[in-house]
């Protein structure tokens, strides 16, 4: 119900009801798999607690092969669990649910830098965004029809912004309630020039060269 589904949410139902089935979840210590903490990060992404998330990323670690398969129950390795702590990393820096665009809801302490190009949220919205430091640096959003949509994220009322063939309304500190025209387009920044770039990588291992 809380995830995949989405039936349950900390708009709907609050973020207390969550966290009780989380930390119980956890509480077992012994029966917790790869999946456990892949589905951690991804009801942790939902809370907005992008410590709790990078925790339970680290926790998965030690179940990762080099080659990033993942062996769980016996000898043969497996690659679905892998596969999906890649979904959830997205969704540490991206959530689209119930007309809500979050744009970093989770953000791990450990990132210094995170950036994202194209990811697209429901309705079909395009969204481009960077953060630093735990703050955002800024957000572009293009609608390729007419629509409304709420973005959230942590202060983007007070960020700069640009405008084209849309409304905006400050819903609060961290939310716009943008109405949008076909093609519209919204420039969010906090002063520095908005650039798509590579984060460099730190203590690379490529499989089969070492």
């Amino acid at each position: 119900m809380i995830y995949p589904y989405g039936l349950v949410t900390p708009e709907s139902d609050g973020p207390a009801w969550i966290k009780t089935n989380l930390d119980h979840w956890h509480s077992k210590k012994g029966a917790l798999l790869g999946y456990s903490f892949t589905g951690g990060i991804a009801m942790s992404a939902m809370l907005g607690d992008g410590a709790r998330a990078q925790g339970y990323l680290d926790g998965f670690r030690k179940f990762l092969e080099p080659n990033t398969l993942y062996r769980e129950a016996g000898t043969a390795p497996v690659m679905e669990t892998p596969l999906h702590c890649a979904a959830v990393l997205q969704d540490m820096a991206f959530r689209s649910q119930n007309g809500v665009i979050h744009v970093f809801p989770a953000l791990s302490p450990k990132w210094e830098r995170t950036v994202f190009r194209g990811f697209t949220a429901e309705g079909g919205f395009e969204v481009n965004a960077a953060a630093g430091q735990g703050e955002v640096r800024w957000v572009v959003l293009t609608a390729p029809h007419a629509g409304e949509v709420v973005v959230e994220a942590k202060g983007i009322g007070a960020l700069k912004r640009e405008a084209k063939d849309m409304t905006v309304e400050v819903l609060s500190p961290d939310r716009l309630k943008l109405v949008c025209q076909a093609g519209g387009r919204i420039d969010l920044y906090d002063g520095t020039t908005p650039v798509v770039e590579p984060v460099g990588g730190k203590g690379t291992n490529p499989f089969g060269l070492k």
